[in-house]
């Protein structure tokens, strides 16, 4: 490694560090952080290692900033790009292509912007790429400790976020395509086994415990629709190449020998989730580790030309989502995104009505970290989520306020109860009621 890979890796750290510091909290990292604030081992959405890393950080960090929640995560996303130029370099390649992938990789908005986020995909994509390292560890060493160590990693991953199961899709399909499936040791896929199911215990105690509540949910979110709309694939087949790049996409219909593991990686990823979009609608982070593994298989296929094409596509992509995120005019296009920064401004009734709850897990989650007091969402609004297990959410006096979204209508559970309008928040299309019992 050159002292320019290492100041080039620093520079991107102390970068991250700034943008965790100053870019508000998004919606769901606020509602990871409600999760902190009530330890489990795992939750109705996700796993619990992001709401772990979150009490970890604001252990260490209790103060009041995006900072506080995000510095974990941006130190595991450091990581992960640490050990994929490690991998780079193990492929002998030059100096100057370890710097592009670099700056490819940060540019990427999933790979780079993303990992400033408090979110599943973060550590996720930590432990998957740890996980490609030991599998590649095996198919050249074939030692009982690559087998053990990539077991403990995936059921790490599986702590993160269930989306690690494609490694094993994956990873069966490489050994097929490559013909090494008869070249493992059935004691080493055993303790695979075994120290995978020992480190997602957390996982599954929690979901026996809970009538398997957690995996239900992501099977019906992932394959639950019963119709089917053509822009769910076409939007996500656009949606990949836009992020990727046309280049980079272009590139993995390119075969080549030295990165085919990279380009099997990725191409079951995408085939999974285009034939998820025939169910359900795919979200854009969803094949997030495909991408890495396309940046790998592109960075060793494409003419230097090509890269310095994708580089200057990024930069004004990445230029872009920044300044979406800081540019209070620009912020209209995110609307579908709420920032802790747009409920600021509620601050005050927060303290004048009490008690007081909320219509989403957005707005709750946002208002809870904005005011350091927890906001809950009214049981029954909206889609099922994790304020719905917990028993704040169940008013237990008389009169109490609701922050009602202009759209939405009143839960069963409020049949009988009278209904006072307080204020109006246009800007959020919210308004606040007094609900009173006779």
């Amino acid at each position: 490694m050159t002292r320019k890979i290492f100041l080039l890796f620093f520079g991107i750290f102390v970068l991250k560090c700034i943008l965790g510091f100053f870019i508000p909290l998004v919606a769901d990292e606020a509602y990871y952080h409600v999760w902190s604030l009530y330890p489990q081992l795992s939750y109705f959405d996700h796993p619990g290692m992001v709401s772990w890393l979150i009490s970890f950080g604001r252990f260490l960090a209790p103060f009041q900033n995006p900072l506080s929640v995000r510095w974990p995560f941006i130190i595991a996303g450091m990581a992960t790009l640490w050990i994929w130029i490690c991998l780079i370099h193990e492929t002998s390649a030059s100096n100057e292509t370890k710097l592009f992938f670099t700056g490819l990789y940060v540019l990427n908005p999933l790979l780079g912007l993303g990992s400033i986020l408090a979110t599943p995909d973060v550590p996720m994509l930590f432990f998957w790429t740890s996980s490609f390292f030991f599998f590649s560890k095996i198919l050249k060493e074939n030692s009982w400790w690559w087998y053990v160590l990539l077991g403990g990693s995936l059921g790490l991953g599986f702590c993160s976020k269930y989306h690690i199961v494609l490694f094993v899709l994956c990873g069966i399909v490489v050994l097929v395509v490559q013909k090494k499936l008869k070249s493992l040791r059935p004691s080493g896929v055993f303790l695979t086994i075994l120290a995978g199911l020992i480190t997602s215990t957390p996982v599954l105690l929690w979901n026996y415990q809970n009538d398997w509540a957690s995996f239900a949910f992501q099977l019906k979110h992932g394959f639950g629709r019963t119709y089917y709309q053509m822009d769910w694939t076409v939007g996500y087949i656009i949606g990949q190449i836009l992020l990727l790049s046309p280049f980079v996409f272009l590139t993995l219909f390119t075969r080549r020998s030295s990165s085919l593991s990279h380009q099997i990686f990725s191409w079951t990823q995408f085939l999974f989730f285009i034939s998820s979009t025939f169910k359900s609608v795919v979200e854009a982070n969803w094949p997030l580790a495909a991408h890495p593994h396309a940046l790998v298989h592109f960075i060793q296929s494409a003419t230097r030309r090509r890269i310095v094409w994708t580089f200057s596509y990024w930069v004004v992509i990445f230029i872009s989502l920044i300044s979406l995120l800081l540019m209070p005019h620009t912020r209209g296009l995110l609307k579908n995104q709420l920032l802790s920064s747009d409920v600021e401004e509620m601050g005050q009734i927060v303290k004048k009505y009490k008690p007081l709850y909320g219509p989403t897990y957005q707005i709750s989650s946002l208002l809870t970290w904005t005011n350091q007091e927890l906001i809950p969402k009214l049981k029954g609004f909206s889609r099922k989520d994790f304020f719905d297990e917990i028993p704040d959410s169940v008013p237990t006096n008389n009169t109490f306020y609701v922050l009602k979204e202009i759209s939405s209508g009143w839960p069963e559970s409020l049949t009988g109860a009278h209904f006072i309008k307080r204020e109006s928040f246009d800007k959020l299309d919210l308004e606040l009621y007094q609900v009173t019992y006779d």
